[in-house]
């Protein structure tokens, strides 16, 4: 299992250090619901709440708030001592992929659809409302999934 700011970098590394953390946000909740739903288990140990602007890993956003809605900076995150293994980081180069191109208000629009974790939990102006990984697999079977 991969550490939150391992995936963090390798995201923001995949969009050539181009990444707002609002932006950061999204990609890495789209990741863990996708890895939870592919795989039945977390990617990465980090809680999401449920915040205005969306799903939010607490740790992550307040280390980057200095950055507002510009990029973050490469020398912003801390040393890691851990890997993650080959799967995982083949998983994070395809989601990656899969979100290189789309506009902060496309991620956005993706975490706050109708039947995601966060549109079920969320209240207005609230925080510390935890999203449950059964609640993101949820999500993935009933948002993401191509129905057969």
């Amino acid at each position: 299992m991969c550490n939150v700011f391992t995936v963090a970098k390798k995201l923001c590394e995949a969009r050539n250090w181009k990444v707002s953390n609002l932006e950061l946000q999204k990609m890495l909740y789209i990741s863990q619901v996708l890895h939870i739903g592919m795989f039945n288990h977390h990617l990465f140990r980090g809680d999401f709440e449920a915040w205005d602007y969306g799903p939010v890993v607490p740790d992550v956003y307040h280390k980057f708030k200095i950055f507002g809605n510009k990029p973050i900076q490469q020398w912003a995150f801390p040393e890691m001592n851990e890997e993650c293994s080959e799967e995982e980081n083949g998983f994070i180069s395809a989601v990656s992929k899969l979100l290189s191109d789309l506009k902060p208000f496309q991620l956005v629009n993706l975490t706050h659809r109708k039947g995601t974790a966060w549109e079920s939990v969320y209240v207005p102006g609230a925080k510390n409302i935890y999203i449950s990984e059964d609640a993101m697999q949820q999500e993935y079977s009933d948002v993401w999934k191509k129905k057969e």
